[in-house]
């Protein structure tokens, strides 16, 4: 089904309209059809895969690297790997090259302010800005007086109702945490777990000094997980059977705890408000008029519908998922046919932009809930 939204907002950036997205599209659009059709779940993003093989070899050429004394001097004198490539080392490094890693990671954590502390802790973030501009697109939330008619309102725009829901929570609770963090009301700093690396680049995008402040909640849970993986990595390898196997448990239950998923709030918003806006679609369909208008109108992404796919109500929600996206596998084949030497005196017709529509009809994460852009740069 294509690329995860992230790197597909890659794709339109760098390469736009043409023959390669068009050929992209067209499988990913073939590949949603047969999910849409079995009970096998969509892989991962092919490009997620990639980067993440990629990076993870990069770290371990620095670990290994630290084998040499010189190498480990230098690297004690740079900053060191942020936390998140970090996290990464520690699934192949051995425990000694781990151990220096750990040590800078922790001096860095306590060393870092402002935007250094924010990259270290979450990285570098470079779809944090396309992200924001595609939220800042999206329409004002409903007002309605009711539930059936603020889906109503949903409904009318050309987009998936669930995904234009997430969108929406998501710019109103970087826009919340911002305001309260700025009045310093205590039930930020009272709220359990932390931002996520990826909305901390959100926030750090409306203020910087509220992300800074933001990132000090990760510096401290990290480091004194650091501390306790430093700890155990420390602790020399006993020789006997039974000894060395509990030394590799309490080292493996400290990498756990470092490389483990944290609870965020902004994503539990998010999860939240897409199981719940789900749940009225199918709940809202068996009403004549609801049903009527969902027909006409975009209807649920693929990855959403996909989500009904096992649901006794979901017949509706898949015909009409696979029914738009085979409409929309149609444009892309005339798309492609129209690039041909031999069609070149055709004039290019409204299937020309089917490529960004089907990006939205597979994921509308891809435009963070909002109608795809009939014109893209």
């Amino acid at each position: 089904m294509g690329m995860c939204a992230a790197h597909t907002r890659r794709l339109i950036e760098d390469i736009g309209d043409g023959h390669i997205v068009t050929t992209v599209m067209r499988q990913a659009v073939l590949g949603a059809l047969q999910h849409l059709g079995g009970d096998d779940p969509p892989g991962a993003c092919p490009a997620c895969e990639a980067v993440s093989v990629a990076a993870g070899r990069a770290a371990q050429v620095v670990a290994d690297g630290l084998t040499d004394p010189g190498h480990a001097r230098l690297y004690n004198e740079h900053t060191g790997l942020c936390l998140p490539h970090v996290a990464l080392a520690t699934r192949t490094s051995k425990p000694a090259e781990l151990e220096l890693l750990v040590r800078r990671l922790i001096e860095s954590l306590r060393a870092a302010d402002g935007q250094l502390l924010i990259e270290t802790v979450g990285g570098v973030d470079r779809d944090a800005p396309r992200r924001r501009a595609r939220r800042g697109a999206l329409p004002a939330s409903p007002s309605a007086q009711t539930t059936v008619a603020e889906l109503w309102e949903r409904l009318a725009v050309d987009s998936c109702p669930v995904c234009l829901s997430a969108g929406s929570i998501e710019r109103d609770y970087v826009r919340w945490f911002v305001e309260r963090s700025r009045e310093r009301d205590t039930s930020i700093r009272n709220d359990p777990g932390e931002l996520c690396a990826r909305h901390l680049h959100d926030v750090a995008l409306a203020d910087p000094g509220v992300a800074a402040d933001a990132a000090q909640r990760q510096r401290a849970a990290r480091r004194g997980e650091l501390a306790r993986l430093l700890d155990a990595l420390s602790e020399p390898a006993p020789t006997g059977r039974q000894e060395r196997r509990v030394w590799a448990g309490k080292l493996e239950h400290a990498r756990a705890q470092f490389t483990g998923e944290h609870y965020c709030s902004a994503c539990h918003a998010r999860s939240e408000i897409e199981r719940s806006q789900l749940a009225l679609v199918a709940a809202a369909l068996a009403l004549r008029p609801v049903h009527e208008r969902y027909v006409d109108s975009h209807g649920l992404c693929a990855r959403h519908a996909l989500k009904l796919r096992h649901a006794g109500d979901a017949l509706p929600v898949l015909s009409h998922a696979r029914a738009r996206l085979g409409v929309l596998g149609w444009e892309l084949h005339e798309t492609a046919r129209k690039y041909a030497w031999a069609c070149r005196h055709e004039v290019p017709g409204p299937e020309r932009d089917a490529w960004v529509r089907a990006m939205a009809q597979i994921d509308g994460g891809v435009f963070e809930g909002g109608p795809a852009p009939r014109q893209v740069p």
